[in-house]
């Protein structure tokens, strides 16, 4: 089934270092990472260290210098992912799409600047699992080659590309949003060996439905569970006789029925659905449909 797309309406052509952030802790840089959504920035959980734990609050820096404080929500060693909660109500979403990779495609990356150089290549698998260590869970990852890559970063971090990690893996092009294909994080040598001394070295990183799949903020599943009971009155308040029992999911197919069609409270549900997307960060629009697909892929998954 194919990823929830995620997008935004209006603007002129959108670049990197419009949603790139700079994540510092004490006035200590710890890397870069982008806002996923209006409220949540995703990064490479290496960055954070041993000290750094969940509900700790860092710095972020966004584009033009303005600085914002968020807290750690969710770390994900296992997947080398981390999820920053932001709080600042004037922030705007990002104008940005997610898909998944193919094959063969173009591929770019930066550093969290305005100046920095782009990393690009092409996509050399486009998902795959891996086990970083022995009992962990797998991770599903793109690996990528690095024809991009600047002499100097070569020769002081020819194998980790640690100035990449939590940066968005675009699609190359001239899409007038970005289209991000996973996030930057960790190379493991054994995963993408560069095969000789004058080989371009290859980049790991974790797909978008992976972070999905991860971080618990960011599942459609517990969202629309969350709401369904103050919904439908089984919260333990009387249930009203027209209202049917779940499950939740086949509310999602309010949008392929005719509207005449649509009973009450699943167009309550599906209009409360919407605005608890739009307060989670996710801007519209999101279709319904589209919403189902990622449901049952999680479901499923379970």
């Amino acid at each position: 089934m194919g990823i929830l797309i995620l997008s935004s309406i209006g603007g002129s052509r959108v670049t990197s270092a419009e949603y790139t952030v700079e994540l510092s802790h004490k006035e200590k840089v710890l890397g870069g990472g982008f806002r996923m959504t209006r409220h949540f920035v995703l990064t490479a959980d290496h960055h954070l260290g041993s000290e750094i734990r969940e509900d700790t609050t860092v710095d972020l820096q966004l584009p033009q210098g303005r600085r914002i404080s968020g807290t750690v929500e969710q770390r994900c060693p296992d997947a080398d992912l981390a999820l920053i909660r932001l709080y600042s109500e004037d922030l705007p979403g990002p104008e940005i799409y997610f898909d998944q990779a193919r094959r063969g495609e173009p591929w770019r990356t930066a550093r969290p600047t305005p100046y920095s150089v782009m990393l690009h290549g092409t996509v050399l698998t486009a998902s795959t699992f891996h086990h970083s260590d022995s009992g962990r869970s797998a991770v599903e990852i793109l690996v990528l080659d690095c024809a991009g890559a600047d002499a100097e970063e070569q020769q002081a971090n020819r194998t980790a590309y640690t100035g990449r990690a939590g940066m968005p893996i675009e699609r190359a092009g001239a899409a007038r949003f970005p289209v991000v294909l996973g996030v930057a994080v960790r190379l493991n040598h054994t995963v993408a060996p560069a095969q000789g001394p004058d080989e371009q070295p290859r980049l790991v990183a974790a797909t978008v439905r992976e972070a999905l799949r991860r971080l618990r903020c960011l599942c459609l599943t517990e969202v629309v569970e969350s709401m369904w009971p103050a919904i439908t009155g089984t919260d333990g308040s009387p249930q009203s006789p027209t209202v049917e029992p779940p499950p939740p999911m086949d509310l999602f197919g309010v949008d392929e029925v005719q509207r005449a069609n649509v009973p009450p409270y699943r167009d309550r549900y599906a209009s409360e659905m919407r605005a608890r997307l739009r307060e989670f960060g996710f801007v519209t629009p999101v279709t319904i449909p589209s919403a189902l697909t990622r449901a049952n892929d999680e479901t499923e998954g379970r």
